[in-house]
């Protein structure tokens, strides 16, 4: 679905795009990059697999689903909720100890932040004019991986010498 916008946004909107999707990317590469050795204290090795299976799972029927959200709810309420959201399972999971919850705040803060990259590409599409698009959607992307890249950066800093995997989710 493609809502060509009346006028396109002015540069320091989508400055403040790109800005926002850098920071997002540096929580999410910096948490994706320790998950599975996160999640081992809890389960075994042999189990990350299918936690990522199930994850997946769910993203899809929430990605599959995201339309008709959308239609009642509107794009903004529905993404400040799943964001809500999201940061409740990552404050869990920098809290808890308990193998459990541990295991269902990594499956609902994964399903979430896949489901958040989709919706971001469908809003700059929808923020974005034809003549745009491809400078839109590259300078997103060149912001995104920038956050990628100084990722292992920020998990050397902020761990250390440490082993404490939840300081990442802080």
């Amino acid at each position: 679905m493609h809502l060509e916008p009346k006028r396109e946004l002015p540069r320091r909107i989508k400055h403040l795009l790109y800005f926002i999707a850098f920071l997002f990317t540096v929580q999410v590469a910096s948490t994706d990059l320790i998950n599975s050795s996160y999640l081992e204290q809890f389960i075994g090795l042999d189990k990350i697999g299918l936690l990522y299976i199930i994850a997946s799972l769910l993203s899809i029927l929430i990605v599959s689903n995201l339309s008709t959200l959308f239609a009642k709810f509107g794009n903004f309420a529905t993404m400040t909720t799943f964001i809500i959201v999201a940061l409740l399972a990552l404050a869990g999971l920098s809290f808890t100890s308990i193998p459990i919850l541990a295991i269902a705040f990594f499956v609902i803060h994964y399903s979430i932040i896949v489901v958040s990259r989709t919706n971001f590409d469908i809003y700059l599409e929808q923020v974005s004019t034809h003549k745009d698009i491809g400078e839109t959607r590259g300078s997103y992307l060149s912001s995104v991986n920038l956050a990628w890249f100084l990722a292992p950066l920020l998990i050397a800093l902020v761990l250390r010498n440490s082993v404490i995997y939840q300081h990442m989710y802080l």
